[in-house]
């Protein structure tokens, strides 16, 4: 799933640490620095931060548990080129 998909990044920087403990290999300063933008790129991909948008009419009052305002008829489903344009 789509939750699962940034986390198959981390599989190189877990190898590096492993290698270093079971083999004590010594990660260069090149794998090293990878690794760090990977874990970089998962954690901007998984952590959520609060986002400072607008809220739109729509969006409040969703909120407020509220039915969003009716749609003139023009614009409501299956309104059609005929009773638009005796509408005009």
């Amino acid at each position: 799933t789509s939750a699962v998909v940034p986390f198959t990044l981390l599989v190189p920087p877990v190898g590096i640490v492993a290698a270093a403990l079971a083999f004590h290999e010594v990660p260069t300063v090149t794998e090293l620095s990878g690794g760090a933008l990977l874990l970089l790129g998962v954690a901007a991909a998984v952590v959520r931060l609060p986002t400072w948008r607008r809220r739109s009419l729509t969006d409040a009052a969703l909120v407020r548990h509220e039915p969003p305002a009716e749609l003139p008829a023009e614009l409501a489903v299956g309104a059609t080129a005929d009773s638009r344009a005796s509408r005009s």
